[in-house]
């Protein structure tokens, strides 16, 4: 893997997009190339792409362990207790959290400026600290299991095993987030397709670091008292939601870079494209407002958090959509390197359009809750 494919730089894109050395202006399509990168950020991308992947199998490994947790005869080699729930909450975390944190180490690596020796080693250090929390959540499942408790976006076992490795984690991911804050590229004052996406990056980091934030304050504030599944439903929803847009950013990012690298022509000028993360930006700063309006346990406090994510996300994600898809309408006969990405940039819009309207039709507790975060999850994933 080089910086081209890294980048889904394409060579024939200077020729696309105006004349070697001269700036786009505002009536040409941009280019929405993620930047090409030096040989040490090369290495972080293909770590995080290594975890990211490992996640994903280890995800699919307690797949398999779900299955046999409710076969007779085989469920009585596994461990003692409702060992189904408990490998339903590692299967969730490592295929939605471990996964979308990995995922976002590659995207930021990718828009990182070149690292000291100190910057390379924080960098390192949190790709470590988020391996080893993972796996540290995965061998709980065995070691040390707990209660299971399926709280929304952060499903938990109630043990000191899982709550150690959670929080090993999360070092690593705060150490990510810092250095994508205070290390990242800057946009530039004129604004083409690569600078846009630099924003969305930048973006999508900030909402990381309010998610943090988020994290942080509904620790200090929910109280102790509480059982486990309320506990855990309060701590992570603030910063929950605020996550959401992290994901939804740099799901948008991606789709723009596999809509060039396909070869389409993306009818959004760079300045709109801008516009549009800054409008999810802007959004996730209702965050620390419902943090200082309401008190975290009111219904009031989670209502403004789902209100925000659905007007803030969805006012960007729309017009993006269509525009992908009028610019892939046209080029119906591409190259044979090219087809996998259409697919997976197809799918994952399919799937995500699919999972946001299941949601809105949602009523009660029912099977469109699952259907709802698997549509959205999967296709952000598919990105």
């Amino acid at each position: 893997m080089n910086s081209e494919s890294l980048s889904l730089h394409d060579p024939a894109s200077s020729s696309r997009s105006g004349s070697p050395g001269r700036p786009q202006t505002a009536s040409m399509p941009a280019a929405y190339l993620l930047p090409a990168v030096d040989a040490g950020r090369q290495r972080l991308a293909r770590a995080w792409l290594a975890l990211a992947l490992a996640a994903l199998l280890g995800s699919g490994l307690f797949s398999v362990l779900l299955v046999l947790a409710r076969t007779p005869g085989v469920n009585a080699w596994l461990p003692a207790g409702d060992f189904f729930r408990v490998a339903l909450v590692v299967h969730v975390d490592l295929s939605v959290l471990v996964w979308f944190v990995a995922t976002a180490g590659l995207l930021w690596s990718l828009n990182l400026r070149a690292l000291p020796v100190g910057g390379m080693r924080v960098a390192q250090a949190s790709i470590a600290l988020c391996g080893l929390g993972a796996l540290g959540m995965a061998l709980s499942a065995f070691v040390d299991p707990g209660e299971a408790v399926m709280a929304n976006y952060i499903p938990m076992l109630d043990s000191t095993a899982f709550r150690a490795a959670l929080w090993v984690f999360a070092a690593g991911a705060l150490l990510l987030v810092l250095l994508a804050l205070t290390r990242a590229e800057k946009v530039g004052a004129a604004v083409d397709g690569t600078g846009a996406l630099r924003f969305g990056l930048h973006a999508s980091a900030v909402a990381a670091g309010v998610a943090l934030v988020a994290f942080a304050w509904s620790l200090a504030v929910v109280p102790l008292h509480l059982p486990p599944k309320a506990y855990y439903e309060i701590l992570y929803w603030g910063g929950g939601h605020a996550l959401q847009f992290t994901w939804t950013l740099l799901m948008l990012v991606s789709w723009l870079a596999l809509a060039h690298a396909c070869g389409a022509r993306v009818p959004l000028s760079a300045r709109v494209v801008l516009l549009l993360f800054a409008i999810a930006l802007v959004s996730v700063f209702v965050t620390p407002l419902a943090y200082l309006m309401h008190d975290v346990t009111t219904v009031e406090h989670r209502d403004l958090h789902t209100w925000a994510m659905r007007v803030g996300g969805g006012l960007a994600i729309a017009p993006l959509v269509l525009a992908v898809l009028l610019a892939l309408l046209p080029h119906r006969r591409i190259g044979p390197t090219q087809r996998p990405l259409r697919a997976a940039l197809l799918a994952s819009m399919l799937l995500f359009v699919a999972g946001g309207l299941i949601g809105v039709t949602i009523q009660g507790s029912n099977v469109k809750i699952p259907a709802h975060y698997h549509g959205c999850i999967v296709g952000v994933t598919r990105r």
